[in-house]
């Protein structure tokens, strides 16, 4: 994490308690983010719009995300203020690397995914729909923003691929719909 104030930027996230305690003393109120990559070992899928339910539900479906009364199986946090537009964090899915630095957005989903070098600022009034632990990144959302490093590297044949609004030109299935 790390403060979004002139001075910190995300370079200098960390998960440094004491650094963490200091920049709050030291900056009182002010926006917070995570920083998200490999670097970091986290991804943070944001919600932008309410269409978001849908995608979640059909993770639910497919098993990449669990639901119970105490909220999902992964680090959730979403916001005090009425809206509730949560943000999901999962670990990094190791062995692979993000389609597109940055973020992933999936049209018509009202979600983005931040993956390599990006961060996602927290709500204002934060609170806690999920467990303590970070669980690994869902299967879905990995075959939909990610390139599995080793597998690539052995394809001798493939060439480099067309960016699109969520990667690459090949068809990703997320959930019960094919997106491209």
């Amino acid at each position: 994490m790390f403060p979004r104030v002139q001075g910190v930027c995300r370079d200098d996230a960390t998960d440094n308690v004491p650094q963490l305690k200091l920049w709050a003393r030291e900056y009182g109120i002010c926006d917070w983010a995570v920083a998200t990559g490999p670097d970091l070992n986290v991804v943070a899928l944001e919600v932008i719009e309410d269409r978001w339910k849908e995608m979640i539900d059909d993770m639910i479906a497919n098993g990449d995300l669990e639901e119970s009364e105490d909220g999902f199986n992964t680090l959730c946090i979403g916001s005090q203020d009425g809206s509730w537009r949560p943000i999901f964090f999962w670990k990094y899915p190791r062995g692979n690397r993000a389609e597109t630095p940055g973020q992933v957005d999936f049209p018509g989903r009202g979600v983005i995914l931040h993956v390599e070098g990006g961060s996602v600022t927290l709500p204002k009034k934060p609170t806690h729909a999920g467990t303590d632990d970070i669980e690994k990144c869902p299967n879905g959302l990995k075959d939909a923003a990610f390139i599995d490093i080793e597998e690539r590297s052995l394809d001798n044949n493939s060439g480099p691929e067309k960016p699109t609004a969520i990667g690459v030109s090949r068809e990703r299935n997320l959930g019960n719909k094919m997106i491209a």
